[in-house]
């Protein structure tokens, strides 16, 4: 019975899992991170991102950001297979290939949509040109990391001599105690709720267009409610780019670790949410709202 039990495991991993992820995912048209990266700063179009989060969210389950909320998930599929000319909609590459991925990250791909694959069918549109929201995850996951520092410097060019606006939760702290930002004319900052922050969306939608100049750009750090954000934003003339954990991944490069690890000052919440409240206080003068 062990040994059957064996092959069992053996052939799921290695027959059912990589022909479930290639019957799903060669249904899908992503393009990959250098070419996501490559548009946006083309044509200064605003981004909307989903992972495995986001897809949680659209089938109302709970996950560490939000709890179950139908007017979101409603929300969450609109925005999935909009269609509007200063917006791009991005889902993880991985879901296509993971040639590109580490071990770790080829593995959590493969079996997510092996195991999701016709839940994220039911509700993305096939015919649709995606781009990849793992252009914010350019390290930790990566096999080969010799490509990040040009990448990293080409990112910046999104903010360099623009007036930014962060719309971040509690102790996110994108870009504060590191250099990821430098070259922003300036830096100003909307704090909202860490966790449940759609809960409050309605306030944090009127804070931007009430605090935020139409030719700043609009970094959202916000999970599954930045992606909704950037969205809303895009229609209203504002270019919002949801960027996820792009900080994170910078400050990961710099430290040169290859595993996951806390960051001192920072909210990392596949790591542990970090409580810290930042003293400094530049990051405190740079916040024009709280909600």
């Amino acid at each position: 019975m062990e040994i059957l039990k064996l092959i069992r495991n053996y052939l799921y991993a290695n027959v059912i899992v990589p022909y479930r992820h290639y019957k799903y995912g060669r249904q899908l048209n992503i393009m990959n991170s250098q070419e996501t990266l490559d548009y946006i700063l083309k044509t200064k179009c605003s981004v909307s991102r989903y992972g495995d989060y986001e897809y949680m969210s659209i089938y109302e389950e709970t996950n560490n950001f939000q709890t179950s909320n139908s007017d979101a998930s409603v929300r969450l599929k609109e925005v999935l297979n909009s269609n509007i000319p200063n917006h791009i909609v991005c889902i993880p590459y991985s879901f296509k290939s993971v040639n590109h991925d580490n071990k770790h990250a080829q593995i959590f791909w493969k079996h997510y949509v092996a195991k999701y694959g016709k839940r994220i069918l039911g509700v993305t549109d096939t015919n649709k040109k995606y781009f990849d929201a793992s252009f914010t995850r350019f390290y930790m996951d990566s096999k080969d990391k010799s490509f990040v520092h040009s990448y990293v410097e080409k990112m910046k060019n999104l903010w360099i001599n623009r007036n930014v606006y962060i719309v971040e939760g509690t102790g996110t702290c994108f870009g504060v105690n590191d250099d990821f930002l430098d070259g922003a004319k300036s830096i100003y900052r909307i704090i909202c709720p860490a966790t449940n922050a759609f809960d409050k969306y309605d306030q944090i939608i009127e804070a931007c267009k009430n605090n935020i100049p139409k030719d700043a750009l609009v970094l959202c750090a916000l999970g599954m409610t930045a992606t909704i954000l950037a969205y809303d934003l895009a229609k209203e003339g504002y270019q919002a780019i949801d960027i996820g954990h792009a900080d994170v991944e910078y400050v990961w490069f710099k430290m040169g670790v290859d595993h996951k690890v806390p960051i001192s000052g920072k909210n990392v919440n596949e790591v542990g949410i970090n409580n810290e409240t930042s003293t400094n206080l530049k990051y405190l003068n740079e916040i024009v709202c709280r909600i």
